[in-house]
């Protein structure tokens, strides 16, 4: 049990998009992680393990294939800015499935 608290607890440095960091945030969605630089661009975050889980589970949900028309203009922007943050988690070794085929396949649930 303890083991389990220890590995719930643990802390990841990540650099992602700051576009979609910035959205993430906006929504009230992450409460703990900090904030270590940031440029134009990116921004480089302490996260913890349920942090980084909600972040790639909102990318992932965003960068899905089921926006169309309007709705998808309108959100563009986040769209993109979420499939980049997914592809810099690979590049980073956080995450390891393929989020285009992940996100895909679960239609945006």
């Amino acid at each position: 049990m303890a083991d389990q608290e220890v590995q719930s607890n643990r802390i990841a440095i990540v650099k992602v998009p700051a576009i979609f960091w910035d959205d993430h945030f906006s929504r009230d969605l992450d409460f703990t992680s900090v904030e270590v630089s940031r440029n134009k661009l990116t921004v480089t975050l302490r996260m913890t393990d349920a942090a980084l889980d909600e972040l790639i589970s909102d990318a992932d949900y965003w960068s899905g294939d089921h926006w169309y028309g309007e709705e998808k203009r309108d959100n563009i922007r986040t769209i993109n800015s979420a499939k980049s943050t997914l592809k810099s988690l690979v590049r980073q070794g956080i995450v390891t499935y393929d989020p285009n085929q992940m996100a895909s396949n679960e239609g945006g649930e």
